[in-house]
């Protein structure tokens, strides 16, 4: 369970890198002082999506994984300690799955707030010109 979580992390890392990368060449300075470029647009986006889409898809099969955990502990393991030791487990990892999904909805949401995309667009300072 655990090296196939970490594997997981690993490729959700490893496929959102050329996402940062890409991202740098969308800044386009004559947009910026208005606010209104693609960049902007995308980090808005982005952000949007993980809240409304992918944190409750997760917290709906962390849910799932709970209950799973409990049928196996109370119902499949009756009197299997074997049965009733992997639903312990799997209860125990879906309590912590809540917990993450519910921390990364609450950072989101505060980076959100804090960079002022609830609702509008982002403010990208201008960089003063030095030679």
């Amino acid at each position: 369970m655990k090296s196939v979580v970490s594997y997981l992390v690993a490729a959700v890392a490893v496929l959102l890198v050329p996402f940062n990368t890409f991202a740098v060449g969308l800044i386009d300075d004559s947009a910026v002082a208005g606010g209104n470029n693609e960049f902007t647009n995308f980090i808005a986006n982005t952000l949007s999506f993980i809240n409304n889409y992918l944190v409750p898809f997760v917290l709906a099969l962390a849910f799932l994984a709970f209950i799973w955990g409990v049928f196996k502990f109370f119902v499949l393991g009756g009197s299997d300690e074997e049965k009733q030791k992997e639903g312990k487990s799997l209860i125990i990892y879906s309590l912590v799955g809540f917990i993450v999904i519910l921390s990364l909805y609450g950072i989101i949401s505060l980076v959100v707030d804090g960079l002022g995309t609830g609702g509008g667009t982002i403010t990208v300072p201008t960089v003063p010109d030095t030679i």
